[in-house]
Parts: structure tokens; C-alpha cells; sequence
């Protein structure tokens, strides 16, 4: 199970988002500004729930958030997407 998360960040932004602590994939730029796209890999839906609450309740993350938005948002929109493996596929 993998969860997809591209997040369009506003021109301009150093791209310090609220998954920055996260693998970065790729960077592309498509002239709407900068998208941020991780890709990542957990054992089921559940973990994954279990993971991100737990990241977003972090008091240190909590932290980190607040101080890269003191000057606003730095991203637009996210969106997240779960992918399923393929029998064929490397990923399990």
C-alpha cells in the first residue's frame, strides 16, 4: 500500500511544507508553480491512518508548522491518493 501525496505549493515558496520531514520523490515545475510529489509506502490503510496522526500530532512538528507559516500558507492544495500494489509489482 502506498499513498501518493502531491501538494502545489505557492510560486515562490522554498517548498517548506508540512511534509518536509518526509522522502521527497520529485520536484517538477509545470509553470503553475512548483508541485511536491512523496510517495509513501505502508503496510495497510490502517498504518497509515495511525502514522499521520501520529506525525500530526507531534508537538515538535506542531512547531515546525507554525514557524514556516508565519509568513502564510506555503501550499494550496494537497491531495492524496492510496495506491494498491499489482501481483506483478516490486512494491508489496
Amino acid at each position: 500500500m502506498a499513498r501518493l501525496r502531491p501538494s502545489r505549493i505557492f510560486p515562490g515558496s522554498d517548498g517548506a511544507s508540512p511534509s518536509r520531514s518526509l522522502q521527497k520523490v520529485r520536484a517538477s515545475k509545470d509553470g503553475k508553480g512548483s508541485k511536491l510529489i512523496y510517495l509513501v509506502v505502508f503496510p495497510d490503510r490502517e498504518a497509515a491512518r495511525k502514522t499521520w496522526k501520529g506525525f500530526s500530532d507531534d508537538p515538535e512538528w506542531k512547531k515546525v508548522y507554525a514557524e514556516s507559516h508565519k509568513n502564510g500558507a506555503l501550499v494550496n492544495k494537497v491531495e492524496s491518493v492510496f495506491l494498491e500494489s499489482t501481483d506483478y509489482s516490486a512494491i508489496k
